[in-house]
């Protein structure tokens, strides 16, 4: 209990600080987008985002967490803070998975250690407190592995079958992001079968590998029947075809256009994971030199670090989000190496429940913005207006200009205004009779004067402009 106590104490700076700010970036909104529409549709199979950029649907993720979102939605409403409830809850529950499993391989010093390192790291911290997809699966994998590592250990099938059962979560919430796992499962199966310590008297190498043999299949078994079901729900939906379009573009989109190896030399890839992870990485090297440095709390991490370098490296996976996979490995790697030194990390508890609650208490009254883009004042100009008027089936139009037409723009857009977006460049054509339209522009420097001029004369009259958007309106005063 006390450990709980401390990472909750922990948590409430690095995730729950000012959660009730608006701010969403990145990927989130478009997420929260979908499973919105998937209350307001009624139907949880179909990944709506209401932006032209996925047709038919969304189809680049499986549906786990669209699920547990749209669940926490139906309970709280759709929020920027409610937005944010999955990923405290993954952040708070693999923190202890972190702790516990550094302080069973290692020692009780490196797991305070390891658990300081990624509290300190605000990109780790900062991918947690929104909604994104990694987070979730990087909890599942771990406890995939935590779980089959001590079904060996213990010889225990409910470990094995719960281990299986994890590693689909995982693909559920992420896709082929669960095959990052698969090498470091490996490695403890293999560990297992090679140790002299496993064979006793009572355990001979024969049956330790039948042992091993029957826990692995329980595993997989347990991770074939999540997806049995998982399909044959698809089957019975209305997106019946979802896997057919998930893995014509995982492979054709990207593996085969972008895949090389010589992605893993370049600067682009490490320099991000050296700052984010605040230079902790050049301590890697340092942690086979420890009394600590025994093959199994050393390879399980370095493993896990290098199968997702030869995952993410070749497919142009760079920075942002992706780096949430290696920052652990990174921290578990880096406490080994520094547990010599901080042997009073008694201190270190004190020091940082401390400084988290005072920090929140400051900060928490402050000015100071914490989660993410916040809506600017034209994009909640345009929302107040379209959920004043007409709610069901609106219309925006973002401006033709390339930049300005992609899903993570029309995603705020949807996020915010509640609307469908359509791009101006698919629909040249005068503002609809039957539903009223906006023309969102967030740059003016695309609009030139001609620009502005043709705009106006296809029926659209300026509704909102300042120094860096232009809004335009169906001149038209005709309703749904």
């Amino acid at each position: 209990m006390r450990w709980v106590i401390w990472i909750l104490l922990l948590s409430l700076l690095s995730v729950a600080l000012k959660n009730s700010e608006q701010g969403l970036s990145g990927d989130a909104p478009l997420y929260a987008s979908i499973s919105e529409n998937m209350i307001e549709s009624g139907d949880y199979f179909s990944l709506d985002a209401a932006v032209p950029d996925f047709k038919p649907n969304y189809n680049e993720h499986p549906h786990l967490s669209f699920w547990l979102q749209a669940l926490i939605f139906k309970v709280f409403g759709a929020h920027d803070w409610s937005a944010r409830i999955l990923g405290h809850i993954y952040y708070i529950c693999f923190l202890l998975l972190f702790f516990f499993s550094l302080r069973a391989l290692v020692s009780e010093a490196a797991a305070v250690i390891g658990v300081f390192i990624l509290w300190i790291q605000p990109h780790f911290s900062a991918t947690f407190s929104s909604f994104l997809l990694d987070p979730g699966a990087l909890f599942w994998g771990c406890l995939f592995l935590a779980l089959l590592s001590n079904s060996l250990r213990k010889n225990s099938n409910t470990y094995s079958i719960l281990a299986g059962l994890s590693l689909g979560l995982c693909a559920l919430t992420k896709g082929l992001t669960f095959l990052g796992f698969g090498l470091p499962a490996v490695f403890i199966l293999v560990l297992h079968l090679t140790s002299p310590q496993k064979v006793t008297r009572a355990t001979t190498k024969k049956e330790l590998f039948w042992q091993s043999s029957k826990h692995s299949i329980l595993a997989l078994g347990s991770f074939a029947l999540i997806f049995f079901l998982y399909s044959f729900a698809l089957s019975k939906s209305s997106s019946p075809d979802f896997l057919e379009y998930y893995w014509l573009r995982q492979v054709s989109n990207r593996f085969s256009n972008l895949w090389t190896i010589k992605s893993v030399f370049l600067k682009e890839f490490w320099f991000p994971m050296l700052k984010d992870s605040l230079g902790f990485l050049l301590l890697i090297p340092f942690a086979f030199l420890t009394k600590r440095s025994k093959l199994k709390s050393i390879g399980i991490p370095l493993i896990l670090f290098l199968s997702f370098v030869l995952s993410y490296a070749p497919a142009h996976r760079f920075g942002g989000q992706y780096l949430i996979m290696f920052l652990p490995s990174i921290a578990w790697l880096s406490a080994i190496a520094l547990e010599r030194i901080f042997k009073r990390y008694d201190l270190l508890i004190s020091f940082s429940q401390s400084a988290s609650l005072l920090a929140f208490i400051v900060l928490q009254y402050t000015g100071i913005p914490i989660h993410g883009s916040a809506p600017s004042t034209p994009l909640k100009v345009l929302a107040e207006s379209i959920q004043q008027e007409a709610k069901n089936e609106n219309s925006v139009y973002l401006d033709s200009s390339p930049e300005h037409e992609h899903f993570i723009s029309a995603s705020r857009l949807v996020w915010y205004s509640k609307a469908r977006v359509v791009y101006a460049s698919d629909t040249p054509e005068a503002p609809s009779k039957h539903r009223r339209h906006y023309l969102y522009s967030p740059s003016n420097s695309t609009l030139e004067l001609d620009r502005i001029a043709q705009i106006k004369n296809s029926g659209w009259c300026t509704y909102y402009q300042d120094q860096s958007t232009a809004i335009f309106k169906a001149c038209s005063d005709l309703r749904f």
